[in-house]
């Protein structure tokens, strides 16, 4: 018997393809040995070899405005409570919040991720028909997105909708939407910048009708006349192949038609979300000298034809964000409407630049939230060497710190968003959206990391949420503005407007001056360096080549501010703040910032 089950398993494992099809599967009662019919209930393969357990189960409903009193905390305090639709308002953002996070919704983010976007450039007929086709769960998530406000709640008259901050409001939903998937957030986040451009400076004839649908707070994911659509998108098609961030090389060009009307002519290496219903481009009018202008491109013409020479060549095959395609286009003659001036492209688009910029790290804010919160749930339920894993020192030492920096970029998104609402506070947000960026989308990747090695090999198996979460994580630091040109926009608005920026700053930090010695020595030094970098008698060079540690010392010190102002209003603790404080910027000029070492769990928080 021995040997027969020896032969069985061996031939079983190394010779199946010699062997019939029927001997690979035998059943115990065709073997013709007394001994194995008597062990048959041993070699079952029903039998349990072992019980399932002490494996984490992941939430299934959870509410993710209400559950985050960080960020609800934040809402509350600094609405305006004078206001008649604030009521209406939170509870507006708490079933947002709701259905955001709701299980239903999470499982369509899995299929939209598991289906990627396909490309049809033709139709059966071999008619050019340019569409992408998604998944329908991709619909859903941004039926639900745009149905929220989440692309116009600034601009538009919905009733709910509170007046005094409604970029407050609307940036909890950008928030709360990328913890569900990032990809959908996409086509979103242009769609709301883009409106702020078209609003300002939409194509003479067309903007009034293009501002009622992207105002309509509908969803309508029809390729037809915009006339007949109850809601539009708006995609960018901005880099080329060879200019990246420099769009001054752009070589795209531009032909006059009639008034306002332009035929392009060129090619756009990366066009986001391409199913959108029209494409804010640049384009150059007269010849390869001139300067940038802005265009309208739609994918349908006001005559219900399709604009034949907007041509889609390919989907880009992305690192992640598959839910979400992004594609390279040529323009062949492709009917594009003026926005703005000629020749005035880029400070045409220049606002919307400032939006995606704000909505970059509201992203990153708000996936490390959710990274956080999926590996504190892990450790809540997890047992390791006799203890659960929350119970262990040093993993909550590595939790607490986690949980510092998650709260502390979470109030810092949403302060940047806040001064939105202020048109006062245009020289406090100019240096501090790029600063939020530049920071909080740096530290997305390998604050994710971490959370994914709490969870061992959970983590990086795709089947579970935080591989998918990692390999999302660099693209906010990439888009709109990689670390580099972040830290040069920072440089570039100290140079420009010295006076108005330090005045800035020194506002923010009324009601926390004197509260802590090393946030005031923090300030001091930093708007001290800045000075001195950028005196008459100082190289220009220098500024530069020092800009992102300007930038990441603006950074910390921002949220050590809004640290201390949130344990002032109880939306953390007063130990939070002052273990923040004390372990992010410590004591002097030489002290380090402990989490630019890249490692969490090795600052002190004594």
């Amino acid at each position: 018997a021995s040997r027969l089950i020896s032969s069985f398993f061996y031939s079983s494992c190394v010779h199946t393809t010699m062997l019939p099809p029927s001997f690979l599967r035998p059943s115990i009662s065709h073997l013709s040995c007394p001994s194995l019919v008597r062990h048959s209930t041993v070699l079952s393969s029903t039998q349990a070899t072992h019980e399932v357990r002490n494996q984490a189960k992941l939430q299934d409903d959870i509410n993710l405005f209400d559950d985050n009193a960080t960020l609800s905390g934040y809402v509350r305090s600094h609405s305006s409570p004078s206001s008649p639709n604030l009521p209406t308002v939170l509870t507006h953002l708490s079933s947002s919040g709701s259905t955001f996070g709701s299980s239903s919704m999470r499982e369509n983010a899995d299929s939209a991720n598991m289906i990627k976007p396909a490309l049809q450039t033709h139709d059966i007929y071999g008619n050019r028909v340019d569409r992408v086709v998604y998944n329908e769960a991709y619909h859903e998530i941004m039926k639900a997105g745009i149905e929220s406000g989440v692309t116009s709640m600034p601009w538009d008259d919905h009733p709910v909708r509170c007046r005094e901050t409604p970029h407050l409001h609307r940036a909890s939903l950008i928030y709360m939407l990328n913890q569900l998937d990032p990809g959908p957030c996409c086509p979103i986040v242009m769609t709301f910048a883009a409106t702020s451009t078209i609003a300002k400076h939409g194509p003479n004839q067309h903007k009034d009708s293009w501002m009622s649908k992207l105002t309509s707070r509908s969803y309508d994911s029809r390729d037809v006349e915009i006339g007949c659509k109850t809601g539009v998108t708006i995609g960018m098609s901005m880099t080329e192949k060879q200019s990246g961030s420099d769009v001054r090389t752009n070589t795209t060009k531009a032909t006059k038609i009639e008034e306002d009307v332009y035929a392009l002519v060129g090619h756009k290496w990366f066009t986001s979300a391409p199913n959108s219903d029209g494409f804010l481009t640049l384009a150059k009018v007269n010849g390869d000298d001139d300067k940038m202008s802005c265009f309208l491109v739609p994918r349908v013409l006001p005559d219900g034809s399709r604009n034949a020479g907007l041509q889609f060549q390919r989907l880009k095959d992305k690192m992640g964000d598959h839910s979400n395609a992004s594609s390279e286009v040529e323009y062949r003659n492709a009917v594009g409407f003026l926005c703005g001036e000629v020749g005035r492209g880029v400070p045409t688009i220049i606002d919307m630049v400032h939006h995606t910029r704000l909505e970059c790290g509201l992203g990153s804010a708000g996936a490390m939230d959710r990274a956080y919160r999926i590996a504190e749930n892990h450790c809540s339920q997890r047992v390791a060497f006799g203890a659960p894993l929350a119970d262990q020192p040093l993993m909550r030492h590595l939790l607490m710190d986690l949980e510092l920096d998650n709260k502390a970029s979470t109030l810092l998104a949403m302060r940047m968003a806040k001064s939105f609402d202020n048109p006062e506070e245009a020289a406090f947000g100019r240096v501090g959206v790029p600063v939020m960026k530049f920071f909080l989308c740096k530290k997305q990747p390998n604050f994710i990391y971490e959370c994914m090695e709490i969870m061992g090999g959970n983590g990086y198996v795709e089947s579970w949420p935080m591989a998918r979460m990692f390999r999302a994580s660099p693209l906010n630091s990439i888009w709109e503005g990689s670390g580099n040109v972040m830290a040069l926009d920072v440089v570039r608005a100290f140079g420009k407007g010295k006076g108005h920026i330090f005045k800035a700053l020194s506002d923010n930090l009324e009601g926390v001056e004197g509260k802590d010695g090393n946030v005031d020595k923090h300030w001091e030094i930093t708007m001290d360096t800045i000075d001195k970098l950028t005196s008459e008698d100082s190289d220009p060079g220098l500024l530069a080549f020092y800009g992102r540690k300007i930038t990441a010392d603006l950074a910390v010190g921002l949220q050590a501010v809004e640290m201390i102002k949130a344990a002032n209003e109880c939306i953390v603790t007063e130990d939070e703040a002052g273990m923040f404080v004390s372990s992010r910027i410590g004591e002097g000029e030489d002290s380090e910032i402990n989490n630019n070492r890249g490692i969490y769990g090795n600052t002190m928080l004594l």
